[in-house]
């Protein structure tokens, strides 16, 4: 247990963009910011990456949630966040396409 005298600094990086899927939640992290997307709203988030895939661009909210993205001639641009402070991210289409097949399961 830590008491009052107990102090830790450790050095620390701001990592590299990166996404990361569990059962809990997806996080959308662009290196500076990051956005969490709970497992309760994973159907969203599969219907709205099939979008994606299917129409080459989606843009979906829930309450000031936003959620979307679009596909460019060799890549995914994903964005997630409140509508005022998004955040996005470039993923290849292959990496895009493991997201969508992992999340469908």
């Amino acid at each position: 247990m830590l008491d009052i005298s107990t102090s830790l600094t450790l050095p620390a990086a701001r990592p590299e963009p990166y996404l990361h899927l569990d059962n809990r939640a997806l996080l959308i992290c662009n290196g500076s910011r990051c956005v969490m997307i709970p497992a309760g709203r994973f159907p969203w988030v599969v219907e709205t990456f099939n979008l994606v895939a299917d129409e080459r661009r989606a843009t979906r909210r829930q309450g000031d949630h936003a959620l979307g993205g679009f596909l460019t001639t060799d890549a995914v641009v994903l964005f997630a966040g409140y509508r005022e402070s998004l955040i996005s991210v470039t993923l290849e289409p292959s990496a895009f396409d493991r997201l969508r097949q992992t999340l469908a399961r």
